[in-house]
């Protein structure tokens, strides 16, 4: 695949070392002396005498064929004081040495490519000291000059007496390890913990409260977090608060509790021991003053207690921290092992975790399963891959312990057999040997290495020849079939996919038998793996087969130039053709129109600031706050931060205004002004008209509190008039009430009209005193007396299968990985089937990257559609005459958003469904689908996200958090961290930046470490997988071995600092916080990354409702994966626990198991099983991991996709189409979700047509 040169040697230029590196791009037996940019990358990094970087040549891989190159400088003390993004040259390209690089440089960035900017770099101010530690760190451009006042600051401190930190300790019961408890010893003394200190770039030294905009972490001498404080008002409060996060770790130092902000407050403010009572006094200072004693806890008078005027009374109110922890704390429990083995998050009940001899998670139940006595098990092979998931049921073994005997006497590998056995009427070509292997039912069943009893139906092997490539037979290491059930039902998804001689996926097979649907991709690849096209086919029953053929067109880079696509025997449709300034980033895309057409339905721009992040779509200048639509153009948008036309600027990240305009009906130009508390959180969205308005209060938590939203305040015949003042008005002022932790109990509505927006079932809320809502054991609502919703039952992944109210019912029917297949409301079946949805057994539409494609008789008619930057559709067209050329009247709909996801009524917003299709039409905000049926009366208004449900009308989850250990000082039912304006959650358990968004947001809500790059900010861009490392103090971004689409690096450096983080941003920019990176890089592995890694299979990542989730911020107990590296007749193949990248600090019993080889199939192989032990935290030498593991849920971001994919090579994530390597998706069970069919990793490949899902992210 590649041929790599780290030799060291005197370059072209005199004097100057270099190593330089070509990674080819066809195929050749020897080097070729100088190849074209058609042949090969090559990129060459200059150093000096001292071994140090001194400038990085990524040779012809601008889009206009001219080097990119990234100067590199040192200030006197030998530290790289400044990081200067990288510029095209506007030499001849070359590979020498280019003594003017920074006079270009600054030039380059200096004519308004971007923003005109003298600075052009991202620069650190040092402490004065041989530590030579940040004090500063600025970053590119004018407003973020070093000096400018918006810099991110650090201070190193030790503690003081007015930090107030908690000296918070574990003691056993009775020596009992596995029944720890909270202990309060008081306060640290002076001196004794690190203390770091962090400002945002919002923070100005003359801001009225220096604690504004500010973050402090304590650590004890052991490295340890003990402490995050973050400051802040409180509701309409104007006193700054403190926002504490403990961190309490047992004697064995493992994490034990971790104590939110809203639980810090009630224990911290105990005024002795907190496992102690507490003693209140209070004078009464006047006659016939009532006297309410109000305590969540108990209440003991002590013996002569007297009240009187002028008299002083005490009581004894107990203070019960059981009650605190369970509602508001996470708390974990380990055996002797030191194995997470129970854990409990607030507000959920008890999950039990059981374990084999090799420490591998085997059973796994939650308060819901235990009620029926059930447990998820995972069973595994030889290798340590899951072979099998399911149900377990035991009536006898009741209790965590009991169970855990049964599995440290059993068997630990299933293997496989010729001849299948039935397991719970399942046929299994598995010995089922390993424990439990009665009172089972099985939900997921993998193959692997081969193609013995693989289940085809009518299909045979030799219908997989892809392309004239004939697949192989010896798939080892690969998976080669995987079943999934769908619940409740006997019904199996199979999929089989083969692999070319390369182990790349070229042919996928899938039947769905609950469906009724055959489907098949064929793939065919470039030399690098690059997807050229692929032939689909889909059948429902004995309907006629539907073909789409898929044809990708890249430039000499990969990044995707157009899609073209092909439905049966129509005439072929060109999707999207994608235009790239000369540092890759996509400033122009032509979408729609057929082939033959040279003109496109809409051609949408895309501009930027210097940072890299999204200022405008569409005919916007975000300088004058304008948007002026062409003659063609429908719908523009834009997005200021540090500059709005009015208002405070932000300079962290925040969006202080967005506007938007389209040609439809009212074409005026529409805006939103955003403020936020010091916390980030969106407190006031105001409109231009003051019609729209939406504010916010907040727990300390991030628990809405309070909300007040305008609106339109008519009805029933009355059309809402934006233009008719009276119309509008305040359409829902709510008061939110909670339990003693983050469960919603109550909402109030105190709006004149309470018939629009939030509808409150209370005609006298005064008077109104029971709950709305109930929860079950798993933190799941139950019940919402305001819609009338009576009851919700729930499947073991916590997915609801029956809504009742008292005015009829709603069914959802999913498979065993989550994926809804089915929904069914009135009547109406509506069948969800990969992209293709049904109603009644008709076929209404088809996902495709820009939009969806109609069903109209047999007829496929393509509708295209606009979003802005969260993925909230926002207008939707389609040619409707066939002319070629789009007007307003083919306008199908317009839909504009409050902040939290209500739909705007009053102007353009009447649906002309044309061509369209109204079920397609119900995915709106997120792209997420609005289950918004009639249901005589009844409306559910909750928007889908694959996990679990929104309500936008009060802006929270009615679910608990699936990765809740994430984020622990947030509520588990807080969307987008409460800054909906910035972010988005994908799939419903995380929130992440959006497209075209940059890092240092995301960083600054992360959970520890000292987390920023000014630079490294992700551009809108498409194709390539643009891997970058973000990181404080050490992390630097280059142009590496690739240039991706953004001006950011296309490989990941290595050597950050520990604590620091990483970001991903995968080709359209899209960027995820990847687990804390540790100093070490990955021992045989370059600090490129990229071209080190050729193959890699199956990946899998935990849940945080699952086994392998650890007690630590970002990090899991339990990570399986295989990785596979391959160079010339070298490979090199691992399974289970991240591979080769290690297990991770809190793995507590790292497995695994690898094959060297030498010589392919008739070489010398070395295989070896290995299991580390514990982790300590006090061992250096315990392995370090760098964790990137990919995995198969993808995002739902477009109407029409499942949250999970189903069909190897073809996954439509974030409106794109292809990219080759999953199927079937996240399996997820009470163990762990797993990617059955591999996520596959190819060096210069692009992997699908408009931006690459998250491909890595670690959970």
């Amino acid at each position: 695949m590649f041929i790599l040169f780290p030799v060291l040697v005197l370059s072209q230029t005199k004097a100057v070392n270099y190593i330089k590196t070509t990674t080819y791009k066809v195929p050749a037996q020897t080097s070729i002396p100088a190849p074209t940019i058609i042949q090969a990358n090559q990129n060459i990094n200059y150093f000096d005498g001292l071994g140090r970087p001194i400038q990085q040549i990524a040779h012809q891989q601008s889009p206009t064929g001219a080097d990119v190159v990234t100067p590199i400088i040192y200030d006197g003390y030998g530290r790289q004081e400044k990081d200067y993004l990288p510029y095209v040259s506007n030499v001849p390209a070359s590979l020498n040495y280019n003594t003017n690089a920074f006079a270009e440089v600054g030039t380059f960035y200096n004519t308004g490519l971007y923003e005109n900017t003298t600075n052009p770099y991202s620069q650190k101010g040092f402490e004065k000291s041989p530590l030579n530690r940040v004090l500063s760190q600025a970053a590119p451009g004018e407003d973020w000059k070093m000096g400018n006042g918006h810099e991110i600051r650090f201070d190193y401190q030790t503690n003081i007496s007015d930090d107030q930190v908690r000296i918070y300790g574990v003691s056993f019961t009775a020596g009992n390890i596995e029944d720890p408890k909270l202990t309060n010893l008081g306060f640290y003394p002076v001196s004794k913990l690190y203390k770091i200190i962090s400002k945002d770039e919002n923070w100005q030294e003359n801001q009225s409260n220096a604690k504004d905009n500010t973050s402090e972490e304590f650590k004890d001498k052991q490295g340890r977090l003990l402490l995050k404080r973050k400051y802040g008002t409180v509701g309409v409060g104007t006193t700054t608060e403190k926002y504490d996060t403990y961190y309490v770790y047992d004697d064995f130092g493992n994490l034990t509790f971790v104590i939110p902000p809203k639980a810090a407050d009630i224990i911290g403010n105990s005024s002795s021991n907190i496992l102690a009572d507490e003693t209140s006094s209070a004078k009464i200072n006047a006659q016939s003053v009532p006297l309410n004693i109000r305590a969540t806890n108990s209440i003991r008078l002590i013996d002569g207690f007297h009240a009187q005027a002028g008299s002083i009374f005490t009581a004894v109110i107990t203070v019960s921290t059981d009650n605190i922890l369970d509602n508001l704390c996470y708390q974990y429990r380990y055996d002797s092992r030191k194995r997470l083995v129970e854990k409990k998050m607030p507000g959920k009940d008890w999950e039990y975790i059981v374990y084999d001899k090799l420490n591998r998670p085997v059973l796994t139940q939650d308060a819901n399963l235990r009620v029926n006595k059930k447990w998820m098990f995972t069973k595994y092979d030889l290798f340590n891959r899951p072979v099998y998931t399911g149900e377990y049921v035991n009536n006898v073994e009741t209790t965590r312990s009991a169970v855990q005997g049964l599995a440290n006497s059993s068997v630990l590998f299933e293997s496989r057999q010729t001849v299948a056995q039935i397991i719970a009427g399942t046929a299994v070509n598995y010995s089922n040997l390993a424990f439990p292997n009665s009172g089972i039912n099985l939900f997921t069943i993998s193959y692997y290495d081969d193609y013995l009893n693989v289940d085809l139906y009518n299909g045979t092997a030799a219908n997989a020849l892809s392309y004239g490539i004939t697949p192989m037979t010896n798939a080892k290491g690969l998976v080669t079939c995987s079943k999934i059930r769908v619940l409740n039902t006997n019904s199996w998804i199979t999929s089989v996919i083969y692999y070319d001689g390369k182990s790349r996926p070229i042919y996928n097979y899938n039947k769905n038998i609950f469906l009724d649907i055959e489907s098949t991709v064929k793939s065919k690849l470039d030399f690098t793996g690059k997807i050229l096209e692929t032939t689909s086919t889909h059948q429902k029953g004995a309907n006629a087969v539907i073909t789409i053929i898929d044809i990708f067109a890249y430039d000499d880079m990969g990044r995707m130039l157009t899609q073209k696509q092909k439905i049966n025997t129509q005439d072929p449709e060109l999707i999207v053709s994608n235009t790239y300034d000369s540092l890759g980033k996509l400033i122009t895309k032509g979408v729609g129109g057929k082939v033959s057409n040279s003109n496109r339905l809409q051609n949408i721009n895309f501009t930027y600031n210097i940072r890299g992040w999204l200022k405008g779509i569409n005919d916007s200048d975000s300088n004058n706050a304008t948007i002026t639509l062409s003659d063609s153009s429908l719908f523009g948008f834009q997005i200021s931060y540090n500059k709005p036309s009015s208002g405070k600027g932000l300079y962290n990240g925040n969006i202080s205004q967005t506007f938007w305009k389209s040609a439809n009906g009212d074409n005026s130009l529409k805006s939103y002004n955003y403020s936020y508390d010091v916390l980030n959180r969106l407190s006031n969205a105001a409109d231009n008209l003051g019609k729209f308005n939406e504010s916010m209060q907040y727990d300390k938590n991030g628990n809405i509190t309070y909300l007040k939203r305008l609106g339109e305040i008519v009805g029933g015949n009355i059309v809402p008039d934006i233009n008719v003042p009276s119309h509008f008005g305040v359409m829902d002022d709510l008061t939110y009430t909670y339990d003693l932790g983050n469960r919603l109990m109550k909402v109030a509505d105190s709006a004149p009209i309470d018939e629009f927006g939030f509808k409150d079932d209370a005609v006298n809320t005064a008077a109104d005193t029971q709950d709305d809502y109930s929860y079950d054991k798993n933190g799941n609502m139950l019940t919402d007396s305001n819609k009338g919703i009576i009851g919700i039952s729930y499947n073991h992944l916590n997915l609801p299968e029956k809504i009742t109210s008292n005015a009829g019912i709603i069914d959802y029917v999913y498979d065993a990985a989550g994926v809804k297949q089915q929904k069914t409301v009135n009547n109406m079946v509506t069948n969800y089937a990969v992209g293709f949805v049904y109603e009644n057994g008709i076929l209404k539409f088809i996902s495709q990257p820009e939009g969806y494609i109609v069903n109209n008789g047999g007829t496929f008619d393509y509708i295209y559609q606009y979003l802005d930057h969260l993925g909230n559709v926002r207008l939707s067209y389609g040619d409707a005459d066939n002319n070629g050329v789009i007007t307003n009247t083919e306008i199908i709909e317009e839909n504009n958003y409050y902040p939290f996801g209500l739909k705007h009524k009053g102007y353009n917003y009447v649906t002309r469904i044309g061509k369209g299709n109204a079920t397609a039409q119900r995915y709106k905000y997120n792209g997420k689908e609005l289950q918004d049926e009639n249901v005589n009366g009844f409306q559910l208004n909750f928007y889908d996200y694959g996990a679990r449900n929104y309500d936008p009308a009060l802006g929270r989850w009615m679910n608990f958090d699936p990765l809740a250990e994430k984020g622990r000082r947030w509520s588990p039912y807080n969307y987008a961290m409460d800054n909906p304006a910035y972010f988005i959650d994908p799939d419903g358990m995380w929130p992440d930046p959006p497209i075209g968004f940059n890092a240092s947001l995301r960083i600054s809500f992360s959970s520890s470490g000292l987390s920023f790059k000014a630079n490294a900010s992700i551009g809108v861009g498409t194709g390539g997988s643009n891997l970058q490392g973000v990181g404080f103090a050490g992390v630097s971004v280059y142009a590496g071995n690739q240039l991706g689409t953004s001006s950011m690096a296309r490989g990941i450096q290595f050597d950050a600092t520990a604590g620091a983080y990483a970001t991903l941003g995968a080709g359209n920019g899209n960027s995820h916080v990847v687990n804390t990176l540790n100093p070490d890089t990955p021992s045989g592995l370059t600090n490129d990354f990229k071209t080190s890694i050729t193959y890699g299979q199956m990946f899998t990542y935990s849940s945080a409702i699952n086994a392998e989730r650890g007690p630590r911020d970002g990090e899991a107990i339990q990570r399986l994966a295989i990785i596979g590296l391959k160079g010339a007749d070298i490979s090199f193949t691992t399974s289970n626990d991240t591979g080769i990248m290690g297990g991770g600090d809190t793995d507590k019993g790292q497995t695994g198991n690898g094959t060297l080889n030498v010589g392919g199939a008739n070489g010398f192989s070395l295989s070896y099983l290995n299991y580390t032990g514990s982790y300590d935290m006090n061992q250096s030498n315990d392995m370090k991991a760098s964790t990137f593991v990919g995995y198969g849920q993808y995002y739902k971001q477009t109407p029409y996709q499942q949250s999970l994919n189903q069909s190897a090579f073809r996954i439509d994530a974030l409106g794109n189409s292809v990219i080759g390597g999953t199927s079937n998706g996240s399996i997820q069970n009470g163990i762990h979700s797993q990617t059955n069919t591999g996520l596959f990793i190819y060096p210069n490949s692009t992997m699908n047509s408009s931006g690459l899902f998250n491909l890595f992210y670690s959970y």
